[in-house]
């Protein structure tokens, strides 16, 4: 069984939700808008609208947490990037909910024959 941890607070930083529009919600019901809305912006940056996996490398990743504004700068998210390694985050369209119901976005370090690192992001089911 492998463990992952929870990246949910820092995928939230690249939720640009319009809140004056968004009514009346409980703390937590921000929270899962944020988290989902981030994790929307973070996996369109990093795999564009109809992709569930890709590779990239250091600077890749530190460049898209530097342009979703989830790193203050590029050095920033280059040295955020490996901290991400393991975790997860709950994954859900904000408009077509019915469309992504139960996924997740997974990181994950992997290199390839000639041992180079780089990093594979997947939009993965979270049903059994």
């Amino acid at each position: 069984m492998v463990v992952r941890k929870d990246i949910s607070q820092i995928i939230a930083k690249a939720s640009k939700l319009d809140e004056s529009k968004m009514g009346y919600l409980t703390p937590e019901e921000w929270e899962t808008k944020r988290v989902y809305d981030g994790a929307n912006k973070f996996k369109r940056a990093s795999m564009g609208q109809w992709k569930n996996k890709t590779v990239k490398t250091l600077e890749e990743i530190g460049t898209i947490l530097y342009m979703t504004n989830i790193a203050p700068n590029l050095d920033k998210g280059i040295e955020l990037a490996p901290t991400l390694v393991g975790g997860e985050v709950k994954y859900q369209s904000l408009r077509m909910p019915s469309l992504f119901p139960r996924y997740k976005l997974v990181i994950k370090e992997v290199q390839d024959h000639k041992e180079e690192k780089k990093y594979k992001i997947e939009l993965l089911s979270s049903v059994k």
